[in-house]
């Protein structure tokens, strides 16, 4: 049986440590992509979520044929002023 001579040993021991270390720097890198991207995704998807939920209570709340006619002529009713203190409070 041959022996591998402890120079030869220590740096095949180096090579070894290097690489895991790569292996595992990349696994960490790879990881930490994976996990942004899934926390932009779920981020973006509340915002979205919430954005429409808002938008569609306010479109059943407000007459949109009485706000086109505020936006023609410029003129209020109560109706409009009712709505502004809704939405300001």
């Amino acid at each position: 049986m041959s022996k591998v001579p402890k120079k030869k040993r220590k740096k095949l021991t180096t090579k070894a440590i290097l690489g895991l270390i790569f292996v595992l720097a990349f696994i960490v890198v790879f990881v930490c992509i994976g996990i942004t991207l899934r926390y932009i995704e779920v981020f973006d998807d509340s915002h979205y979520g919430t954005a429409f939920t808002l938008t569609h209570t306010a479109s059943r709340i407000i007459d949109g044929d009485k706000a086109l006619g505020y936006q023609e002529t410029g003129q209020t009713d109560d109706y409009y002023q009712q709505v502004q203190e809704c939405r300001s409070s």
